[in-house]
């Protein structure tokens, strides 16, 4: 959601460019947060400690993975951020994924999945448009495309450094998504907690069946 909705972002007359690195490693903190917010609880049998440590562990890492892919964006003018915004947008964060693991742990069914999955939603993009609202861009005379600040051509050192949106934002997006359909797949192609223990409860009844039969 993140990668798609900042294509949305663009500063007319402005060329935005991206750090591969640092897009990567959003990328890559995001994941290594929710698993262990999810691991936390998990593990803990989903006291309200974890859950609150779980929560904060989540939505920490989702609104990481915003700020470092904003850090990775590299453009002539100056980006300010307002600081009271930010605060906020770690706030959506950390509730909306507290409460998500909440429904995740403590209800089951196919509502609490899909209610789960809502309020996980909330949190990403509520995160990435508080934390968009929280970005100022200041005009320089960089972003004339023919002049600098001095009336002159601009040179190679006004152009930003980093690949396009299109060299390095689509393909991930759609490795990304590719990715993503598999993993549903396995998922929902795994056995249920309830097929488990019918499996489990047969496998038991065999046995006790062939221990008579002897």
């Amino acid at each position: 959601m993140h990668f798609i909705a900042i294509l949305g972002f663009t500063v007319p007359g402005v060329e935005i460019r991206y750090d591969p690195v640092l897009t990567v490693a959003s990328l890559v903190a995001a994941i290594a947060f929710a698993a262990a917010g999810l691991t936390l609880v998990v593990r803990r049998d989903g006291s309200t400690k974890a859950l609150l440590l779980g929560g904060f562990v989540t939505g920490s890492g989702v609104a990481g993975m915003h700020y470092l892919g904003m850090a990775a964006m590299h453009m002539t003018p100056q980006v300010h951020y307002n600081l009271l915004v930010i605060a906020a947008s770690e706030v959506v964060a950390v509730v909306a994924a507290t409460a998500a693991l909440w429904f995740a742990l403590r209800v089951r069914g196919l509502p609490s999945t899909i209610g789960a999955a809502i309020v996980m939603g909330v949190a990403v993009t509520g995160t990435h448009y508080t934390g968009m609202a929280a970005v100022h861009v200041t005009a320089t005379a960089a972003m004339d495309p023919t002049l600098s600040s001095a009336g002159m051509p601009v040179t190679a050192d006004a152009v930003p450094t980093g690949m396009s949106a299109s060299a390095l934002l689509t393909p991930l997006v759609l490795g990304i998504s590719v990715t993503t359909t598999i993993l549903l797949l396995v998922v929902a192609m795994a056995p249920t907690e309830r097929e488990l223990q019918e499996e489990q409860r047969a496998v038991e009844l065999a046995s006790s069946l062939r221990e008579r039969a002897y």
